[in-house]
C-alpha cells in the first residue's frame, strides 16, 4: 500500500480470517484486506467499493497470468 501512495495507518491492525476451517492460500486476502484498510482509514474516495472491479492476476514479467 505504501509502494502505491496510500499511508500506513499509525494503530494496530487485525484482520480476522475465519471461518478456520477453510484453507487460506497465498494472497487470496491481500486485497480484501487492503481495501478495507484503506476505507476504514478514509483514504478511499466515498463510494469507490461499492463499484464491481475486475482484476486479474499477473505473472513475475507483468503479463496476465491464466
Amino acid at each position: 500500500m505504501v509502494k502505491s501512495g496510500f499511508k500506513r495507518p499509525n494503530v494496530r491492525v487485525v484482520v480476522n480470517l475465519v471461518p478456520a476451517k477453510h484453507p487460506k492460500q497465498a494472497a487470496t486476502f491481500d486485497l480484501p484486506s487492503s481495501l478495507g484498510i484503506l476505507a476504514s482509514s478514509s483514504q478511499l474516495v466515498a463510494g469507490y467499493l461499492q463499484q464491481p472491479v475486475g482484476i486479474k492476476r499477473t505473472g513475475f514479467r507483468g503479463a496476465y497470468a491464466e
